[in-house]
Parts: structure tokens; C-alpha cells; sequence
């Protein structure tokens, strides 16, 4: 199953998912907080597996780059 990362903070708590992805509060925080749209897959038993992020491609810090060559 796939969730949002906002969503399973709702769900489970900051502290509960930073331990649960091998990340500090800190960090889960600051990826929630700006807006970055970060999905984690669990497995039936509830645990994450693992979790990505969705980004456009070429990022924009790409084309920034590529811009000024």
C-alpha cells in the first residue's frame, strides 16, 4: 500500500515514522513541512518497505545548471 508521507505522519506519529524509515524527526519534518511529495509503500504487515519521492524530470536545479554552460 501507498501513502502519502503527510498521511502516515497523521497516522502514526513524527516520531514513530522517522524510526520506522531509519530517518530523525527533524528530517521526516522538514520533508512534510515543504510540501515535497514523498509516498511510502508498507507491506501487509504495516511496516514501510520503502520510501520515494516524485519529482519533475529534468529538475529545475537542472535546467538552472545547463542554462548558465
Amino acid at each position: 500500500m501507498e501513502k502519502k508521507l503527510c498521511e502516515f505522519v497523521d497516522q502514526h506519529g513524527l516520531t514513530k515514522t522517522a524510526q520506522l524509515l531509519g530517518l530523525k524527526p527533524p528530517s521526516v519534518h522538514l520533508a512534510v513541512k515543504s510540501g515535497r511529495d514523498i509516498r511510502v509503500v508498507t507491506a501487509k504487515g504495516g511496516n514501510p518497505v520503502t520510501a520515494y519521492e516524485i519529482r519533475p524530470f529534468p529538475s529545475p536545479d537542472a535546467k538552472k545548471r545547463t542554462a548558465s554552460l
